[in-house]
């Protein structure tokens, strides 16, 4: 049996060929669907949770708890940050998280970034929106400025410290 398909404007235009009390109706009926299909996504959503706690997967605590955590794994996370002076300050911008700061100083600037990254996380965190905001990538052409000066870096390494590359490769595919 081969089903009609209906483009969506065709669906409109029938929505609204309805008295209003119908398309109230209907309104109301949809709501109440994406109530219960949000209740099904959630109860999947705390089944799945639970199977990774008895995996041993996930720690339970409080939000203080992972914020603890989160704040002792910083120091282990490498962030890429881009630091540009600009006039009498310096900016930073880490380029995973498209977050930013300032600082009069370069020193002020990294302490600045380092506190703009914990408050970021920790409000991503708390508002358990990870999947929309971590990663939240900073504009290709602030990459693109970070890693040519990282070339730049490296080459003077290399240079004055007469210095034999060693090779690290990535295969892709």
């Amino acid at each position: 049996m081969s089903k009609n398909r209906v483009s969506f404007k065709q669906i409109l235009d029938l929505i609204e060929s309805l008295p209003g009390e119908q398309q109230e109706s209907l309104i109301d009926i949809i709501k109440k669907r994406l109530v219960d299909l949000r209740r099904v996504e959630l109860a999947q959503s705390i089944k799945e949770a639970r199977a990774e706690y008895k995996k041993g997967n996930v720690k339970s605590g409080s939000v203080g708890d992972l914020m603890k955590d989160l704040r002792k794994g910083l120091n282990m996370i490498e962030f890429h940050v881009l630091i540009e002076k600009e006039g009498k300050l310096y900016s930073a911008l880490c380029l995973e998280l498209n977050v930013a700061s300032q600082g009069r100083t370069l020193i002020e600037a990294e302490k600045n970034i380092r506190e703009a990254i914990t408050l970021y996380l920790e409000d991503v965190y708390e508002a358990r929106d990870e999947k929309n905001f971590i990663p939240r990538p900073a504009p290709v052409s602030e990459w693109l400025k970070y890693f040519k000066k990282d070339a730049e870096n490296l080459k003077a390494i290399i240079k004055n410290r007469n210095i034999k590359p060693r090779y690290k490769e990535v295969v892709v595919g």
